[in-house]
């Protein structure tokens, strides 16, 4: 995101009187990784905000969402570790900082299907005030069912649809409600979260391994070809050797 442009854009609209509904933010794009400047954006919110413009900060961290682990102190940790096992060790600064932000903004989603290791389609949609989800209206052909009149979100923001059932059960007259999504995929999340742990010793460290693999993936297709090929056939002798067992 270019943070001038957008400065722009806020300031025409300003002259013109014109309502700013939300600013979109991608905190880690499923391509390459790249993560906007939600610092900066909140910046801009603040400035606008005192000339009478305000509007709503949305985070996509479908992807990055969880690297958000990584500096989540680990409960089991003596305190005696070396910094060097420190999964955000490798994890770009700026890139830190615009995840520390990602608790300001107004509404994130987050994938646990991509970085949460959960089988598809898990999502959630956060809000940090509720009431916002009483403002979903939207309709989109990639939620739901392809049935018409199926493809709502809802108010609550859940992908898919909802089929009312009365049902009358032991005496009671509730309303029970059926989804058409799986119920296996939000109780994977749910379940990797407590056995894997939301915090540097969890879903952190392997995130952070994740991290320190690319990096190094990264350098070696940078460097010569000759110290290239050199790197990438040690890599393969380790491997074969831990595939064997040899120590």
């Amino acid at each position: 995101m270019d943070c001038q442009a957008l400065d722009m854009l806020l300031a025409e609209s300003l002259q013109h009187r014109q309502a700013v509904y939300a600013v979109v933010v991608v905190m880690g794009t499923s391509e390459h990784g790249s993560v906007d400047p939600l610092s900066k954006v909140l910046g801009l919110r603040r400035k606008y905000q005192k000339l009478g413009l305000s509007f709503l900060i949305h985070a996509d961290a479908a992807w990055g969402g969880y690297f958000t682990s990584m500096f989540v102190p680990n409960p089991a940790s003596s305190g005696l570790e070396s910094h060097l096992d420190d999964p955000a060790l490798f994890l770009n600064p700026y890139t830190e900082n615009e995840l520390c932000h990602l608790r300001i903004a107004d509404s994130v989603t987050v994938d646990p299907h991509k970085s949460g290791y959960t089988p598809f389609p898990a999502g959630a949609l956060c809000y940090r005030d509720g009431r916002l989800r009483f403002m979903i209206t939207w309709k989109s052909p990639v939620t739901g069912s392809v049935e018409a009149d199926t493809m709502e979100m809802g108010v609550y923001g859940l992908e898919g649809r909802y089929l009312r059932d009365i049902t009358y059960v032991q005496r009671t007259s509730a309303l029970n409600f059926r989804h058409s999504k799986p119920g296996a995929a939000p109780l994977a999340a749910w379940l990797g979260h407590e056995v894997i742990g939301l915090h540097s010793g969890g879903y952190g460290f392997l995130l952070g391994q994740s991290v320190f693999t690319s990096t190094r993936v990264s350098h070696v297709f940078l460097a010569p070809i000759p110290m290239r090929l050199s790197v990438l056939s040690q890599d393969v002798r380790t491997l074969g050797n831990y595939v064997a067992g040899s120590p």
